[in-house]
């Protein structure tokens, strides 16, 4: 696939569509103020919307640098990333960062396509949401991202794996809460 090319829209402060296991996504480089305000202006959503977009770390022992993990969060981790699972984690408060300071929870997710893999040593940690506009259903393939967004900085010419979404779970209070619930079924 095209890193390379991914890697200069993202090191350039872009946004790309990119496809997951599930669905076509949109990503910007964590460290890019940039590209956090472009995926914000394209998803129309403000800081203070509530929803927070999905941090993914180059690997699961990166986790830690940004959430705070459990035993019981951590062995999740290792044995379900990559995969369709977002957990709901405590921010660590040594992160600091101009979008995720304003919020004391972190959805972190490592999907489980191969693209991620090939992408992320060499991306580093990405910010990340589905292709949609608000109330809209995401974007299943490239064709559709293009007409879609067609201002974003590059499109993956590829069809997502069309998996449903991943199951999402909040871990931050005292009994994990199932938000949504995707293909994968985890025993609590």
């Amino acid at each position: 696939m095209e890193i390379e090319q991914i890697v200069r829209a993202l090191n350039r402060g872009g946004v790309v569509g990119l496809p997951t296991e599930t669905v076509f996504g949109l990503a910007c480089a964590l460290d890019s103020k940039t590209g956090v305000e472009k995926l914000m202006h394209l998803k129309n959503r403000p800081v203070d919307s509530g929803k927070v977009f999905t941090l993914v770390p180059e690997s699961v022992k990166n986790i830690s640098k940004y959430a705070v993990l459990t035993a019981k969060t951590e062995k999740i981790a290792n044995e379900f990333f990559p995969g369709a699972l977002t957990m709901i984690l405590p921010k660590n408060p040594s992160f600091r960062h101009p979008y995720y300071d304003n919020f004391e929870k972190i959805g972190v997710r490592i999907p489980d396509f191969s693209l991620f893999q090939k992408l992320l040593p060499v991306s580093g940690p990405l910010l990340l949401t589905s292709a949609n506009l608000r109330g809209e259903k995401p974007a299943k393939d490239a064709a559709e991202l293009k007409i879609l967004m067609p201002e974003l900085d590059y499109i993956i010419d590829f069809s997502a794996g069309g998996q449903p979404p991943s199951t999402i779970i909040d871990f931050t209070g005292e009994k994990p809460v199932i938000i949504r619930q995707g293909s994968l079924r985890i025993q609590m």
